[in-house]
């Protein structure tokens, strides 16, 4: 095997999902809106960060990117990360061997291995032709140390290509998906109990920008409003005195934030009758309606921790 250093990352790609079923001029203001939350999000930790992004991913440059992983894995709208390592993509013998440097940090001897490609652009290779000369620079480096097994290997090792670019890397670091924060309208989330608390975070992970009210002198309440505000650093908390808390002060609180519905936490079969606002039926959104308890166990595992 060779002796020089593997192949490095230098930044963290980050993937989006569902903005990509939107009309362009859509996306892009989503777009905007998902690096403009994670800009606020490295601010909110006390670190900085780059973000670049080429129309398919964003990129974005930290000093950590351990910790950078874990950080954008929160923000609402990215659906995974990768930390990643640049190689030139023009040459496919040359990106061979970057792949084969980069699996010196990522593979151990007696370990499997499968190489997975795919291309965005115009290349004198195939997808194909790229993981075939990937795998034989990495069995090359390696020796009889490794082995390929395409169907359930230890050790993915993944080729991207975009244009002139190759990006390689082995790790996914699941994020919460949803939509960016604030691209969709402002809602009122009344928090007292863990099942409120879940719910507000369904709505915010719809990209939905909150205004959490809790009653004054809650220490339960306020706990669970600042977990809310580690989702979303920026995060509007009100109080309302304990002795004026009911609907319609809610109600005030409702058009004094100029929010379009309330949100409450209430899992149902059936949901509960609301007083009128003003003589009309106010817009309340139920997102605990038709969970189990496992479902819900589960999110407020991840949410409360």
């Amino acid at each position: 095997m060779e002796t020089s250093g593997p192949l490095r990352t230098d930044r963290i790609l980050v993937r989006w999902g569902e903005l990509g079923l939107k009309s362009p001029r859509v996306r892009r203001r989503f777009l905007e809106r998902l690096k403009g939350a994670i800009v606020e999000s490295f601010q909110a930790a006390g670190s900085s960060c780059v973000v670049e992004e080429d129309g398919g991913h964003i990129y974005v440059h930290s000093d950590d990117l351990t910790a950078a992983a874990a950080r954008l894995a929160r923000v609402f709208g990215v659906v995974s990360v990768s930390p990643v390592a640049v190689a030139k993509a023009a040459d496919k013998g040359a990106l061979a061997e970057a792949v084969a440097s980069y699996a010196k940090g990522a593979l151990r001897p007696g370990q499997s291995f499968a190489i997975r490609s795919r291309r965005v652009g115009s290349h004198t290779y195939t997808s194909r032709d790229a993981a075939i000369a990937a795998g034989d620079a990495v069995r090359r480096a390696f020796g009889d140390g490794v082995t390929v097994d395409l169907d359930a290997p230890d050790v993915e090792l993944e080729l991207e290509v975009r244009s002139d670019i190759a990006y390689i890397y082995h790790e996914r670091v699941q994020g919460v998906g949803g939509l960016p924060p604030g691209s969709q309208g402002r809602v009122l989330c009344p928090v007292r109990e863990r099942h409120d608390a879940v719910a507000s975070w369904l709505l915010m992970r719809r990209g939905c920008d909150a205004i959490v009210v809790v009653p004054e002198g809650d220490a339960v309440a306020r706990g669970l409003a600042d977990a809310l505000a580690g989702w979303a650093p920026g995060l509007r908390v009100r109080t309302l005195p304990r002795e004026v808390w009911g609907w319609p002060a809610l109600y005030r609180e409702l058009g004094r934030g100029r929010c379009s519905a309330i949100v409450v936490g209430v899992r149902g079969p059936e949901v509960p009758d609301m007083p009128l606002d003003r003589g009309e039926p106010p817009v309340a959104m139920f997102p605990l309606v038709g969970l189990d308890d496992a479902t819900l166990g589960a999110y407020e595992d991840l949410v409360l921790g």
